[in-house]
């Protein structure tokens, strides 16, 4: 029986170091959508808007993770704690992230065009 296969496991080494990962829900394709319109049809001047609604996909996406802070303590789930997005994360854990989450427009709309 076909077992569906819907959260990925993101290996996190360059940015975690070895072993790391990250566990991410794939959207499904109907919200997927929606949230590429929506911040498409957002203005530019709404750029605040645009990344919570990032921040927002992520957490809502996220599964787990093995990652650590900078004393070598596990962080708890961003379910749990969506604060360390602006708290403890660095810009390219956060990058990070937004890849693994698949948020960014021009990546999505190259996957739908090649």
């Amino acid at each position: 029986m076909p077992k569906r296969n819907n959260i990925r496991v993101h290996q996190s080494d360059d940015i975690q170091g070895d072993g790391s990962w990250v566990k991410m829900k794939s959207a499904n394709w109907g919200l997927s959508k929606q949230f590429s319109k929506t911040i498409s049809q957002l203005a530019d001047d709404n750029s605040d808007e645009k990344i919570h609604l990032i921040e927002q996909r992520i957490v809502e996406l996220f599964v787990g993770w093995n990652w650590v802070d900078d004393d070598g303590n596990p962080l708890p789930s961003l379910k749990d704690r969506p604060d360390l997005i602006d708290t403890v994360l660095t810009e390219d854990e956060m990058t990070f992230l937004v890849k693994a989450s698949g948020q960014t427009t021009e990546e999505k709309k190259e996957n739908l065009t090649t």
